[in-house]
C-alpha cells in the first residue's frame, strides 16, 4: 500500500514530523510501563500520544478492564495466565498492566484529554459480537443485558476457571443496578484532547453483529436512539456478497428499520428458570409462546400448520414487556414449505440439547424434557426416531446458514487434566490456609 509507512520501533525512540488524525492502540497501551525508560509510563505516553495528535485528532485504546465480570468469575488474567492477578493488583512496576473503568478515565483526564468516551464490547475488544455505547448504558428504556447474554465470555487458554459463578445470571443483575461501565471484561475508549470526537454518534446505543454465517447472511443492527427515549432498531449486512440467486427453499430478508420494543427477551427468562430450577415458571413461559404461536402463525387452525415465514419465530426473537405481552420481532428466515408447531419447538429446544444439567430436574434425559414440554404446551409427545429426524432437518436447513465450528479434542484433553491439577492444588491451599483458620 502506498499510503502505508511501517516503523518498527519503541515509540519512545521516534521522532515523529507530522501529527495525525487517529492514534490506536489496540491491546497495546498496557505494555507501556515494560518498555518504558520514563518513572510514570503511563501518564507520560498518553500526554506524548496527545502531542502527536491534531487539534481534532482521536486516541483510540482498547484494552482489557482488570476488573471485568470474567475474572472475578476465574477466567485467568489474558497477559499472565492465572485467575485474580489483576483483581489482587499484583502487577509489578515493570509488568503489562490493565486498569479499572475510573482508573484510566481519571488517568486520561489528568493527562490532557477533555473529552473520553467509552465503548463496551461483548464479550471482550478482540472479536466483539455487540458493543455497548456510554448512552446505551445509561437509557433506561434500553435492555443492554440482553445482547450481552446473546455472548460467550472467551477463555484464552486450557485452564479450566477458578470459581462456578454464572456470569449469564449475572449480568442481568449488573444491568439493573449500572454496573456495567464498572465489569465489563474490556474497554474500548476514544479520547479527544480538544472538543468531541465525531468518530461516535451521541445517537447510536449499541451494535451487534452476527458473524458466524455464510456470507451474505452476516449482519450488523444498530440501536439509535432518534429522539428522547424513542429507540429504532437500523440493520445492514455485512459485506458486499450477493443472496444466492434461484434459492427457493431459504430465504433470507428483513426490515432494514423497526421501532425498538423495550422489555425482556423471552429466551433469556427461559433459561433463567431452568438454571434457577423453576420448572412451573418454564412450563408457564412455554405454554404462554405455545399459544401466540398457534393463534397468530398458522395457516388455518385446523390443520396447526405454521406458516413459512415464521421459521424464525423462536422465544429468542420474542420480547416480553413489562404488561407480560409477546412482541415478535426479526423474523429473518423463510423456508419453502409450512411445518407444525412440534417442530418449531423440538428446534428451539434443541437448544439445550447438551446442557443436561439445566433440565436433569425437570427430565431424565432429552427426550423426556421434549416430550413433557409438549405435554404442557398441549401437543403430542414424539418418539426417538422422530425426535432426531426433526433435529436432522433443522440442522440441514441451519448448515445452509452457519459456518461449521468445533473444539480440537487435544485441547479438550489438555483442558481435563489441568482442572484435575487445579482441583489437587485448591485441596492443598484449603488444608494449608482455610480449615485450619476456621477453627
Amino acid at each position: 500500500m502506498q499510503n502505508v509507512k511501517v516503523v518498527c520501533s519503541n515509540v519512545e525512540d521516534v521522532e515523529f514530523e507530522e501529527k495525525f488524525d487517529i492514534i490506536t492502540l489496540i491491546g497495546v497501551f498496557e505494555y507501556t510501563a515494560k518498555y518504558s525508560s520514563h518513572k510514570n509510563p503511563f501518564h507520560d505516553a498518553l500526554k506524548n500520544y496527545g502531542d502527536l495528535l491534531k487539534p481534532n485528532g482521536s486516541l483510540i485504546i482498547a484494552i482489557e478492564n482488570k476488573l471485568g465480570l470474567k475474572y472475578f468469575s476465574g477466567y485467568n488474567e489474558d497477559h499472565f495466565g492465572q485467575p485474580y492477578f489483576g483483581i489482587e493488583d499484583r502487577y509489578g512496576a515493570k509488568d503489562i498492566t490493565t486498569f479499572g473503568y475510573e482508573e484510566i478515565k481519571e488517568m486520561l483526564g489528568n493527562s490532557g484529554y477533555k473529552s473520553v468516551k467509552f465503548l463496551f464490547p461483548f464479550p471482550d475488544y478482540k472479536i466483539p459480537k455487540a458493543v455497548i455505547t456510554d448512552k446505551g448504558v445509561e437509557n433506561k428504556k434500553f435492555n443492554e443485558s440482553d445482547l450481552i447474554r446473546l455472548t460467550k465470555e472467551r477463555h484464552y487458554g486450557t485452564r479450566p476457571k477458578a470459581n462456578l459463578l454464572n456470569e449469564y445470571l449475572a449480568w442481568k443483575v449488573i444491568a439493573e443496578n449500572k454496573l456495567v461501565k464498572d465489569v465489563s471484561n474490556s474497554f474500548l475508549i476514544v479520547a479527544c484532547k480538544n472538543g468531541e470526537t465525531e468518530l461516535i454518534s451521541d445517537s447510536v446505543l449499541a451494535e451487534f453483529y452476527t458473524c458466524a454465517r455464510f456470507e451474505p447472511y452476516n449482519t450488523a443492527t444498530t440501536f439509535e436512539e432518534i429522539e428522547l427515549e424513542n429507540i429504532v432498531v437500523k440493520k445492514n449486512t455485512l459485506g458486499n456478497k450477493e443472496q444466492p440467486e434461484n434459492r427457493n427453499d431459504l430465504v433470507h430478508k428483513f426490515k432494514s428499520e423497526t421501532d425498538y420494543i423495550s422489555g425482556q427477551n423471552l429466551h433469556h427468562i427461559i433459561t433463567e428458570t431452568l438454571l434457577k430450577n423453576r420448572f412451573t415458571e418454564y412450563e408457564n413461559l412455554m405454554k404462554q409462546w405455545a399459544t401466540y404461536i398457534t393463534t397468530n402463525t398458522v395457516l388455518s387452525k385446523g390443520d396447526g400448520l405454521v406458516k413459512p415465514e415464521y421459521f424464525d419465530a423462536l422465544p429468542r426473537n420474542f420480547i416480553v414487556d413489562k404488561n407480560n405481552n409477546l412482541h415478535l420481532f426479526d423474523q429473518e428466515w423463510t423456508i419453502n414449505r409450512p411445518f407444525d408447531v412440534t417442530f418449531l419447538l423440538v428446534r428451539y429446544l434443541s437448544e439445550y440439547r447438551r446442557k443436561k444439567g439445566m433440565y436433569s430436574g425437570y427430565a431424565s434425559n432429552f427426550l423426556g424434557f421434549v416430550n413433557k414440554t409438549l405435554n404442557t404446551c398441549g401437543l403430542s409427545p414424539v418418539s426417538g426416531k422422530r425426535l432426531n429426524e426433526i433435529m436432522k432437518e433443522d440442522e440441514e436447513i441451519r448448515s445452509k446458514i452457519h459456518r461449521p465450528g468445533g473444539i480440537a479434542s487435544r485441547k479438550v484433553l489438555k483442558s481435563f487434566i489441568q482442572l484435575f491439577l487445579k482441583m489437587a492444588k485448591d485441596v492443598k491451599s484449603y488444608i494449608y490456609y482455610d480449615m485450619f483458620a476456621q477453627r
